[in-house]
C-alpha cells in the first residue's frame, strides 16, 4: 500500500499556494481513493501557522462492519485561511500522509489477524508517571510493529536507504523517541530493530517491483 501510494502522490502537481485548507484536503481526498480510507480536515491552535500536521486512526469496529476504518486527519492552524508550501514541505507532507496510511494499515492487519481481539498490554515498571504512560503505549507488540514500519518507510522514502545501519536512522524522530523512552529496556529496542529490518526488506522489494513495472513493461509486437 505504501509504495504505490508514494508513487501516486509523487505525480501530483505541487500545490505551492496560496491554497485554502479545505481545497488542499480535497486534492488528497481525490487522489487517495482506497475504499477503507477517508481524509478529513481538522483545526487546532497547537498547529504552527502555515503548517500541516498529519494524524490517523484505525477503528476495528468500522472495519468489522465493512465501513471505511482508517481516517487520516490533515490538521491546520485554526486561523489559517490559505497556505503556501515550499518544495520540501510539500514532499514531506506527501510522505507523512502515505506513511500514516501505511501505519494504520499495519494496525488493520494486526486486528484482523487476531480476529479483532485486544492486543496484550506492555507493563511498565518505571516510577515516572509520564514515562510509564509512554512506555505502556509504545511498548505494545502492535505499536512496535507499526512504528517499525514507520521508521523503515521514512528511512527508505526520505533517505533512499534500506540498511538499518544507515547513519540517517539517527535523524528519524520516532527512532530517537523509542531510544529515550526505553533506555532501561533493551528488549523493546531489539524488537523494534527486528521490525524495521523486516519492513526495510519488504519495502525494498516493493520499490524494485514498482520501478521495474514502469521500465520493463512488455511491448506489443509490431505488425509486420
Amino acid at each position: 500500500m505504501f509504495v504505490p501510494l508514494m508513487f501516486t502522490l509523487a505525480k501530483l502537481p505541487r500545490h505551492q499556494g496560496p491554497i485554502a485548507p479545505s481545497e488542499l484536503t480535497g486534492v488528497f481526498r481525490r487522489s487517495i481513493t482506497h475504499p477503507f480510507v477517508k481524509i478529513t480536515t481538522k483545526r487546532s491552535k497547537l498547529v504552527t501557522p502555515n503548517r500541516i500536521y498529519v494524524g490517523g486512526t484505525y477503528d476495528p469496529e468500522e472495519d468489522r462492519n465493512g465501513d471505511p476504518c482508517i481516517e487520516v486527519f490533515l490538521i491546520y492552524n485554526e486561523h489559517d485561511q490559505h497556505l503556501t508550501l515550499e518544495q520540501k514541505p510539500w514532499q514531506r507532507l506527501c510522505f507523512e500522509i502515505a506513511e500514516c496510511i501505511g501505519h494504520e494499515f499495519v494496525h488493520r492487519t494486526q486486528a484482523r489477524r487476531r480476529k479483532f481481539k485486544d492486543c496484550r498490554n506492555y507493563r511498565s515498571r518505571d516510577e515516572h508517571v509520564l514515562k510509564k504512560e509512554e512506555q505502556e503505549y509504545l511498548g505494545t507488540k502492535d505499536e512496535i510493529e507499526a512504528y517499525g514500519f514507520s521508521i523503515a518507510a521514512e528511512l527508505s522514502a526520505m533517505y533512499g536507504s534500506f540498511d538499518i545501519e544507515s547513519p540517517h536512522l539517527e535523524n528519524i524522530v520516532m527512532w530517537k523517541v523509542y531510544n529515550s523512552t526505553f533506555d532501561n529496556d533493551q528488549t523493546v529496542l531489539l524488537k523494534l530493530r527486528q521490525q524495521i529490518v523486516k519492513y526495510l526488506h519488504r519495502l525494498e522489494v516493493d520499490y524494485h517491483d514498482k520501478t521495474n513495472s514502469r521500465t520493463s513493461r512488455a511491448r506489443r509486437p509490431r505488425n509486420l
